[in-house]
């Protein structure tokens, strides 16, 4: 009797080791991420539609991935805009087309340079209304003449609904013209040229020489001349900008691009936008 019972005592022990020994062996599973949090995450955003206008050699505007569309209304942008009009035009492969205009407008100065300058706010403008905002504008063409090439999207809620008409883009240029010591505006509206006024009245200690209008543009000439890179008065001069930037905030403009126009290495030009619906 007493050696069933250790018999059955033994069993027991060595039973209770296997398991001890099973669940030694057996895998710690990590918890699995809910499906909650699977599904909270964003869906992918549509396929966005690239664009881009180059400002080449000295007299050429260079679509890239453009559309007939859009080909016509640069084109009925350029004939407003440029007086010397159109010299001749051609595709460029499939998706590509090329302006010679008349005259040299990414290497003049004076009257020709304002005139160019107000094109390229004219393309930026009618861009943005049919919906494509400018990301870029670089130059990364080390050489010959070349400006600027400015790259655009297309706004999320156009490429949802292709009907979608856009609000007006309201837009306007500043210049800089180091030779005469002067910032000129174009396309501006009477109260950002005030707001620009007070700004360089606050912040420019010698003051403005003269107000007036230069090629329907509001030209500032400064007492003294803008300053270079090395100048003492830099850090005068920048501080103007920053204060033109500070005015024009509450107004609802801000920097929406700064663009070479120039192929001889002349200063940017800015381009400012109202912020809307679609743009912020």
């Amino acid at each position: 009797m007493e050696a069933n019972v250790l018999a059955q005592q033994q069993q027991q022990e060595h039973h209770q080791q296997q398991q001890e020994h099973l669940q030694q062996k057996q895998p710690v599973l990590q918890p699995q991420a809910s499906s909650t949090t699977a599904q909270s995450a964003p869906p992918p955003r549509p396929a966005v539609a690239k664009d881009a206008i180059a400002l080449a050699d000295r007299d050429r505007v260079r679509l890239i991935n453009t559309n007939p569309a859009r080909t016509a209304m640069i084109r009925q942008v350029i004939q407003q805009n440029w007086k010397q009009g159109i010299h001749l035009e051609k595709p460029i492969g499939e998706t590509g087309h090329d302006f010679k205009l008349k005259g040299i407008p990414w290497h003049c100065v004076a009257d020709d340079a304002v005139t160019a300058r107000r094109l390229v706010l004219a393309m930026i403008r009618a861009m943005a209304q049919m919906g494509w905002v400018m990301m870029a504008s670089v130059d990364i063409v080390t050489m010959g003449c070349n400006a600027d090439t400015m790259y655009f999207e297309l706004e999320t809620r156009k490429i949802m609904d292709p009907t979608l008409p856009m609000e007006p883009a309201e837009m306007f240029a500043m210049t800089f013209d180091t030779l005469v010591g002067a910032i000129r505006l174009i396309d501006a509206s009477p109260i950002v040229i005030e707001l620009i006024k007070q700004a360089i009245l606050a912040k420019w200690s010698k003051g403005i020489k003269s107000i007036n209008t230069f090629v329907e543009a509001t030209q500032f000439t400064l007492n003294g001349s803008i300053p270079h890179p090395s100048s003492k008065r830099e850090i005068e001069f920048k501080l103007v900008l920053l204060q033109i930037l500070a005015n024009l905030n509450p107004q609802g403009f801000k920097l929406y691009g700064s663009v070479d126009v120039q192929s001889n290495n002349g200063a940017d030009m800015w381009v400012f936008r109202r912020i809307g619906p679609g743009w912020s």
